[in-house]
């Protein structure tokens, strides 16, 4: 049994990681793609010497739709993340050997403060993952870190779409079907940023983690459908 549960929490584990380092390989490919983009497009209006809005039109194009995306997955990706965590949460209790914190239990606690009463107040490791599986349900697991990216991203977009616009007026080219495509692009880009801030996780107030804390008489095993597997 103990065996088996290891080895549980060793997998679940390894799939966090796994998320997470592709999270991280991700920002790397984004800010590498736009470093490229805006420096080959630098390097072309120097060469021509004309044409500056059509150089920002395009790279305000690309810049948003890759920011968009990126923001948009990496808040798929944490999603996958904070599903693990009730199997990684169940897991690590029955295989605890001390009553301190580790592994994601300190993270949590450390990351929010709010939810250290769900692992100090004596519940069984059962109770403890179903309400953990409820927080994340409500996206209230605690803030995740993505909100200064997020920010980032909204200001950077809102200013590519200003630089757009301008450069549509700059060359005359109100009317144009295409410029106005690229446009409606850069705002796809805004909105998916947007929703991704939105659709994160949050800090959970102080009455939400209370009212899912059970009484002592409460069982909540059987209606989370987290029983260890053997």
């Amino acid at each position: 049994m103990e065996d088996n549960i290891r080895t549980h929490l060793a997998i679940a584990n390894q799939q966090r990681a796994s998320i997470s380092g592709a999270i991280i390989n991700l920002h790397g490919f984004v800010i590498g793609t736009n470093g490229v983009v805006w420096s080959s497009l630098i390097v072309a209006y120097i060469s021509i010497g004309a044409g500056l809005p059509s150089f920002i039109f395009l790279g305000s194009v690309v810049s948003a739709l890759t920011i968009g995306l990126w923001r948009y997955y990496v808040q798929y990706l944490d999603d996958q993340i904070t599903h693990l965590y009730p199997e990684i949460i169940l897991y690590e209790c029955l295989s605890s050997v001390t009553e301190r914190l580790t592994g994601v239990r300190a993270h949590l606690n450390w990351n929010c403060s709010r939810l250290n009463s769900i692992f100090t107040s004596g519940l069984s490791p059962e109770q403890q993952a179903t309400i953990v599986k409820t927080l994340v349900c409500k996206k209230s697991i605690g803030n995740r870190g993505h909100w200064p990216f997020n920010l980032i991203g909204i200001v950077s977009i809102s200013l590519f779409l200003a630089g757009s616009i301008w450069s549509v007026v700059r060359i005359n080219a109100v009317w144009e079907w295409y410029y106005f495509a690229s446009i409606f692009l850069i705002a796809v880009g805004l909105f998916l940023v947007i929703r991704a801030w939105i659709k994160g996780q949050n800090d959970p107030d102080e009455k939400t983690v209370t009212d899912l804390i059970p009484r002592k008489d409460e069982d909540l095993a059987p209606r989370a459908g987290l029983e260890p597997t053997t």
